[in-house]
């Protein structure tokens, strides 16, 4: 077993697949691909891919990643697939996908040799040159920042789509592009784990603390991103309004007609984060549910990158780290007055005054998004537990029963048992 499992792993060592993707709005091609997603493409098969390219189209685009797996183009997040421009080729039958090809970039490198000036950086894709029949455009990893995998992914994305409109548009043929990485992260044998470095500390502009009468709210790296452009909002300003008895709104400003809408509501025994709405010129754009909360003077902190989807243009904006607190000005009025001995509710005493506030201006008590443990889980595993053992008890004694192996009959003899003291 030992000596088939070895075996196993060199193939898998030797034999390093790669997913790509052909683009071909034109449908000139007609690549010979198996339905079945488990099988490799050979190195030759998608050479004679790549040679069938340059000859039938009049111009092939390489984009390349640096790692790119399986994983990556089944990846998701709140919205979506990062690939959304890449998902309307498929739709309209435009793109083929092959999932697991040996060594796609080595095989590109040898029938379209790479030059100097063939090759460049996606943030350079405006250089296209026209006259060229094939062309390398590499993206760069861990540029930004904060940014996750898909985030990057559909940056990388928006860059595709702009890069093959541009060229498309200086060539009279059929454009055609290759979307691959140069390693599979997942089967590189002469991958290595390092330890990763500490974070840069963030700088007193990528986190802005905000305080209102009525609650505090800090937030970090907060990015409008617009296909490939990013900008940064900084300088908000906020204010905070009590629309409703138990609900209030922390609004923030930015320039450029940017508005963050935090909306709060206060429960019996605590306050919640109910969603995050995205303004612009004053009209709701996008929101995010949250349905997060904590205990009264408790704050709610996570490192966990924040995403609002602006619906109008398909923008979004994210705040890599946040920490809310609506700031309570009266208990009492807040809680219930539950009825004692049946009788009737006691009405709630007066509201505070409109302009009453808080003096707090910092966090105290904190809870994290990352506790997924608490005391309303252990009972819940303990209930579970407790009915699972009496159905285990109830079937094993329903099991342990044994029944006579011949029952008294009127008409036959009857039985007789000897009994021996």
């Amino acid at each position: 077993m030992a000596i088939v499992l070895a075996l196993l792993f060199i193939k898998a060592c030797a034999c390093i697949t790669v997913p790509v993707i052909l683009i071909d709005p034109q449908s000139v091609l007609h690549p010979d691909i198996s339905k079945n997603p488990f099988k490799d493409m050979s190195s030759d098969h998608f050479a004679a891919i790549a040679l069938d390219a340059i000859h039938k189209g009049d111009g092939v685009l390489i984009f390349v990643e640096e790692k790119l797996s399986v994983e990556d183009i089944s990846s998701r997040d709140k919205l979506g697939s990062p690939y959304c421009n890449i998902h309307k080729n498929f739709v309209e039958d435009n793109a083929k996908y092959m999932p697991r090809v040996i060594e796609p970039f080595r095989t590109l490198e040898k029938v379209l040799p790479p030059r100097k000036d063939n090759v460049m950086a996606a943030a350079n894709y405006l250089r296209l040159n026209d006259r060229l029949n094939y062309q390398y455009i590499h993206f760069e990893e861990g540029k930004f920042v904060n940014e996750t995998r898909i985030q990057m992914l559909r940056r990388h994305d928006d860059f595709i789509k702009d890069a093959y409109t541009n060229f498309r548009s200086k060539r009279k043929g059929p454009i055609i592009a290759f979307y691959t990485g140069k390693s599979n992260p997942m089967l590189d044998p002469h991958r290595k784990y390092k330890r990763p470095s500490p974070s840069k500390r963030e700088s007193p502009s990528d986190t802005i603390m905000l305080v209102t009468d009525q609650a505090l709210i800090r937030l970090s790296e907060v990015v409008h991103h617009e296909g490939p452009k990013r900008t940064h909002l900084v300088g908000p300003r906020a204010s905070t309004r009590r629309f409703a008895t138990r609900r209030a709104s922390t609004r923030v400003f930015y320039d450029g007609d940017f508005e963050l809408d935090f909306n709060f509501e206060y429960l019996r025994d605590g306050w919640l984060l109910d969603s995050v709405v995205l303004l612009e010129d004053g009209e709701e754009v996008g929101r995010t549910p949250m349905g997060v909360g904590a205990p009264y003077d408790w704050s709610y902190f996570c490192s966990e990158p924040l995403i609002i989807g602006n619906s109008r243009d398909k923008s979004y904006v994210t705040i890599s780290k946040y920490q809310v607190e609506p700031l309570q000005i009266n208990s009492s009025y807040l809680k219930l007055q539950e009825p004692e001995d049946g009788g009737e509710p006691q009405p709630p005493p007066p509201p505070p005054p409109a302009d009453g506030g808080s003096d707090k201006t910092s966090f105290t008590n904190t809870q994290s998004c990352g506790t997924n443990f608490n005391c309303h889980i252990l009972a819940g595993l303990f209930v579970a537990f407790l009915v699972i053992s009496i159905t285990f008890v109830g079937i094993t004694v329903l099991y342990d029963c044994k029944s006579n192996d011949r029952m008294d009959d009127p008409t036959q003899k009857p039985l007789v048992i000897v009994a021996q003291f």
